[in-house]
């Protein structure tokens, strides 16, 4: 905290979902943020499974600028559930949506994608589905690397920008 009015940048981040149990609230306490908020960017990562109306309006309040990265890593239910093993696509969906719908031009919101060989068709509607929330950005991350040569290189390379898909990077 004793450094906190020389920040201006701040990530709040980890193995555990900074929204458990409110921590980074606790945390954000314990450093005095809501006396730098004006001149700091808090940036954070989340699932998206706890941002409820009630901790995204606390968020939002709190912090004038910030930069979130929502990890979604699917475009379906089902992906969803083979990749983060949790039944939680569409609240998590109706999570972000609600929370973009609220932020204003200095609070940024990215949806991340991992992209690997269970996803990786579903590229093209994971840019659609960051668009229609309301999304700032969306990043992915290929975390399979398919070797030199391969053909899903190939595919990948369409599936990022394609004819069939360019309309959503308007």
């Amino acid at each position: 905290k004793h450094h906190m009015s020389r920040l201006e940048m701040l990530f709040i981040g980890g193995v555990a979902e900074p929204f458990w149990k409110g921590l980074i609230f606790d945390v954000l306490e314990i450093m005095e943020f809501k006396k730098y908020a004006h001149k700091c960017e808090l940036q954070t990562v989340t699932n998206g499974t706890l941002l409820t109306d009630d901790i995204a309006d606390k968020f939002i309040d709190l912090a004038p600028k910030f930069r979130m990265c929502a990890s979604l890593d699917a475009a379906t239910p089902e992906t969803f559930q083979k990749i983060r093993r949790l039944k939680s696509f569409d609240k998590i969906l109706q999570n972000l949506t609600k929370f973009c719908a609220k932020t204003s031009p200095m609070q940024i919101v990215e949806v991340h994608n991992n992209i690997n060989m269970m996803n990786i068709k579903e590229l093209p509607a994971m840019v659609r589905i960051a668009k229609e929330m309301g999304a700032d950005l969306i990043g992915v991350n290929i975390t399979h690397n398919p070797g030199f040569g391969s053909r899903d290189i190939k595919d990948l390379n369409h599936l990022l920008l394609s004819p069939s898909n360019s309309s959503v990077f308007e």
